[in-house]
């Protein structure tokens, strides 16, 4: 008997052995499918004669912009819109095409998009340990005509590659780009306050290359502020503002800002132009625009920006030297500055933030303030709520203090090439001007 049913399991073995591995009739073997993935994504790469001009969002930044060549040895060349010299000098480096667990575009050694993640801040200003929040694996999602889509492993951003022409390939390659972005920028430098308008009703366009976003600003009746950001990144003939989704302007969904012939033009989703021109003077002041554009006045460790007077330039330094010299009882490597509105509330908190690990962390000292403001001159006077408290900064935190509560003061506006500040310029204290970030 035992041995009747040992022949009856060597049958049934054989026979389970010889069947073949089932297959997805619809969809085929998973395992070619993958193989056929690969082999398309890396031929596709390297076959597209001009190369690609390329797209990407970060977590903690805005949009970039990039041109790519693809080399069949797993190399390639890369120039990008971080700054001038990664916009005309072609990068090399590796990528591979693998599967992880689908089929996968890893930028595997140092190059312009690896840069965005580098934990350094002295390598392009992203946070500590974080660097701008980019993706260097990214899975292939689709082709569509001669763009193909791509998604971050990490912080699922989109990496968007669109086949170049010839003429873009040889403008990439011989300092176009530089040329395009400079152009661009100039015409905001030139242009202090640009907008776009639809019937009757202004927008006020910014452009924020710290950030990389692009803004649209309004006011609707009874001077309320109505603003919207979104992440761009440039191109050979302006910018995309819909690399992650469009800029909204009221009900315009605008995608890209543009060159045509010597008017730069912003384009909408239905393919609508609006001309960006130019008014004499600002749209909207910039304390309308403080709680609800922008959440506070900013400034990193050491930063001395442009159009501080000699007396508000002392009394940032009374701050930021401070917390090297001791005069706080310890001794830090890093802090920085903020002004926090909290415009429901009429309030302002002043922070400061004291470090040890190069501002990777620390300690906050906040002193708040209840503040009024004259809506015609923008002008405002703050009165303390409740002193310093947390931290260890109180004690070279004092100066600026003093002139916030005795002071009024008023907010302009500060254009430097192709960024945008925002001046604290003292009334009672006229000798006291002082330039922040605004964020």
């Amino acid at each position: 008997m035992k041995k009747i049913f040992y022949l009856m399991f060597l049958v049934l073995l054989a026979f389970s052995c010889s069947k073949p591995r089932e297959v997805d009739q619809l969809f085929g073997d998973p395992d070619k499918r993958v193989a056929d993935t690969l082999a398309y994504v890396k031929s596709t790469l390297v076959k597209a004669p001009f190369g690609w001009k390329a797209y990407l969002s970060t977590e903690y930044s805005g949009g970039y912009g990039f041109y790519i060549q693809f080399q069949e040895n797993d190399r390639l060349k890369m120039i990008a819109d971080l700054d001038q010299e990664t916009s005309s000098e072609l990068k090399e480096s590796t990528y591979r095409i693998r599967q992880i667990m689908y089929a996968t575009l890893s930028f595997d050694t140092y190059n312009y998009i690896t840069m965005l993640q580098d934990p350094n801040p002295d390598v392009y200003g992203g946070q500590p340990g974080k660097g701008m929040g980019s993706d260097v694996e990214f899975d292939y999602i689709k082709t569509h005509a001669d763009t193909l889509f791509f998604e971050g492993r990490k912080f699922k951003k989109s990496l968007v590659l669109i086949k170049a022409k010839e003429s873009e390939a040889k403008a990439y390659s011989s300092k176009g780009y530089t040329q395009a972005i400079e152009k661009f920028n100039k015409f905001f430098t030139e242009n202090a306050n640009p907008y776009i308008e639809e019937n009757g009703q202004k927008y006020q366009i910014t452009i924020n290359n710290d950030s990389k976003e692009t803004g649209a600003t309004t006011i609707l009746p009874g001077n309320k502020v109505e603003s919207s950001t979104a992440k761009f990144c440039y191109t050979l003939d302006g910018i995309i503002c819909n690399v992650e989704s469009p800029l909204k302007a009221g009900k315009i969904n605008l995608v890209k800002i543009s060159w045509e012939s010597d008017k730069l033009t912003a384009i909408d989703s239905i393919g609508r132009k609006f001309e960006v021109k130019n008014s004499a003077q600002p749209l909207i002041p910039l304390h309308l625009l403080m709680g609800t554009k922008y959440a506070k006045l900013y400034l990193p460790f050491n930063t001395l920006l442009p159009e501080n007077s000699p007396k508000g330039t002392e009394i940032l330094n009374r701050y930021f030297k401070g917390l090297g010299s001791g005069a706080t009882g310890y001794v830090f490597n890093c802090g920085d500055i903020s002004l926090v509105w909290n415009l429901a509330n009429k309030r302002i908190s002043f922070v400061g933030l004291a470090s040890q690990n190069n501002c990777g962390s620390g300690w906050s000292t906040t002193i708040v303030y209840d503040y009024t403001i004259d809506d015609a001159s923008g002008v405002l006077k703050l009165i303390k709520r409740s002193g310093a408290s947390g931290g260890y900064s109180a004690k070279i935190m004092d100066q600026l203090d003093d002139f916030l509560l005795n002071s009024s003061f008023k907010l302009e506006y500060v254009i430097d090439g192709k960024n945008l500040y925002a001046k604290i310029v003292g009334i009672d204290r006229p000798d006291v001007a002082m330039t922040f970030t605004l964020q």
